[in-house]
């Protein structure tokens, strides 16, 4: 059977625009929608022998994990690695055996460059990698700080619509009976007296699922309409169903528990999670958390940088973490409160150097305005200096340190010796 070596331009053009709407799907927000779902869980309950789920809908992840731990009594078995197995490794391995087996070893790396390793960076290794964690390390505090003060308006509306409303009967002996007499009181001594929740995983990640979707049916939609099988197909179809109208979903024998998307995402021009003053990533309900250009960090640092201290950044010993919170703090009004003196000074500026521990010094020059202000004032600006410029002279002598910061487009240095700076008017 001949192999498919190369993409034509047509199909070329058509790849950039699958990798943008199935990012776009990876990064979608608002309600789950439960009934263009409801076919294909029933399906994949169907496909390992269990009966049609009751579908609960819950607004956040944070949100499926306190009604779990709530219900765990009650709940009976968690089909989370049956599903795995069943519709998740084999149909993989399936679907990747196929596709190997009709496409070029060039054709093969270009797609999984484009498709799976580029949408996994986006959506895995920022989006879900950081909502998992945070989920897993800080799951007392998220449930005490964003679900706590308003947890009956959170959970009232969902849980009186499941549990004595439409939730069937006969999955569970008596439990609306149960939780509608002390639910409210269990709840409450969970949250404040007895942290006893557990961290609830899944292996459905709904739209986060999309990068390994979008790379399997690429080829089936554009390439080749034959490569896989109509079984594994249906189930592939099923999945990207999932993906298209869901966030992450839990599923246990007789019901399946399925999140909203978030309401909002904050991201930064390379894509990755990021908010200066508000969270990156929230949820109707209020959970939500921060981060700094792909890294968590804490709400503080985000909403009230002011409490940021010199001792706080000092003292912090993760260097990426430490750049965030000096970032935040401000560069020059760390040197500045550092109370450190310059370690050279001369008519182009003053040069002052804080050595930082377990990382490179944070070099920076004061320069004036050669221009006064509409007052008559002089105003001074702080400008970042590379340390390592012009041989390490550029974190010994001003004039150095200020040559270093005049670059090119491309980074380059403009003055290929520092003394070759001799500004005849400054403006």
């Amino acid at each position: 059977m001949a192999k498919i070596e190369n993409l034509t331009p047509e199909q070329e053009r058509q790849l950039v625009e699958w990798r943008e709407k199935w990012l776009a799907i990876g990064r979608a927000t608002g309600e789950a929608d439960i009934e263009a779902i409801r076919p294909a869980i029933n399906d994949f309950y169907k496909r390992i022998g269990r009966d049609t789920p009751y579908i609960w809908r819950v607004s956040s992840p944070m949100m499926a994990i306190l009604v779990i731990n709530v219900l765990r009594d009650h709940l009976v078995a968690n089909l989370r690695a049956n599903l795995r197995s069943h519709l998740g490794d084999n149909l993989w391995s399936n679907l990747r055996a196929n596709l190997r087996s009709h496409l070029g070893d060039n054709l093969w790396s270009n797609l999984g460059d484009n498709l799976w390793a580029d949408l996994r960076d986006n959506l895995w290794a920022d989006l879900r990698d950081n909502l998992w964690a945070d989920l897993r390390d800080n799951l007392w505090a998220n449930l005490r700080d964003n679900l706590e003060d308003n947890l009956e308006a959170n959970l009232g509306d969902n849980l009186r619509h499941n549990l004595w409303g439409d939730l069937r009967s006969h999955l569970f002996d008596n439990l609306q009976i149960h939780l509608r007499e002390n639910f409210w009181t269990r709840l409450r001594s969970h949250l404040e007296d007895n942290p006893t929740f557990e961290f609830i995983g899944t292996d459905f990640w709904g739209s986060h699922d999309s990068y390994w979707i979008a790379y399997y049916l690429f080829s089936q939609c554009y390439l080749k309409s034959d490569i896989y099988d109509s079984d594994d197909l249906a189930k592939l179809q099923g999945w990207a169903t999932l993906a298209q109208n869901c966030f992450w979903w839990y599923a246990y024998d007789g019901i399946c528990f399925v999140s909203d998307r978030p309401t909002a995402y904050g991201l930064d021009t390379q894509g990755r999670l990021h908010g200066d003053s508000a969270m990156c990533m929230e949820f109707a309900d209020g959970y939500g958390f921060y981060a700094w250009h792909g890294v968590r960090v804490s709400e503080d640092i985000i909403m009230h940088p002011e409490t940021i201290t010199i001792e706080q950044i000092d003292n912090e010993r993760n260097a990426e973490m430490r750049r965030i919170l000096l970032t935040r703090f401000g560069e020059a009004r760390y040197i500045e409160e550092s109370g450190i003196e310059p370690v050279h000074q001369d008519d182009f500026g003053r040069l002052y150097i804080k050595q930082i521990p377990m990382d490179e010094p944070l070099v920076m020059v004061r320069v004036l305005n050669s221009t006064p202000e509409h007052d008559g004032s002089i105003k001074p600006y702080w400008l970042r200096v590379d340390p390592n410029a012009y041989e390490g002279d550029a974190r010994r002598y001003a004039k150095a340190a200020v040559a270093s910061t005049w670059r090119w487009p491309s980074g380059g240095m403009v003055f290929k010796r520092w003394q070759d700076y001799q500004p005849i008017q400054e403006t």
